[in-house]
């Protein structure tokens, strides 16, 4: 399993590894991937499990209820 750190933008956004873009960091908070996360430091992250090989995003995205 691969831990990837993401940093919060100013409009609060981060990547998304599943989505493959840039979401609200409300919906991170959300999934089910996330391992760990501070917003209250200089530079707020999250850190989630990223996609293994062979996962299709389509059935990752499903499994958490929202749309690709």
């Amino acid at each position: 399993m691969s831990r990837l750190k993401h940093f919060i933008d100013e409009s609060a956004n981060v990547y998304c590894p599943v989505r493959g873009r840039d979401v609200d960091v409300e919906l991170c908070l959300a999934c089910n991937r996330l391992e760990e996360f501070d917003l209250d430091s200089r530079e707020p992250y999250l850190v989630c499990r990223a996609p293994e090989l062979g996962e299709r995003r389509s059935a990752i995205v499903a499994a958490d209820g929202a749309s690709v």
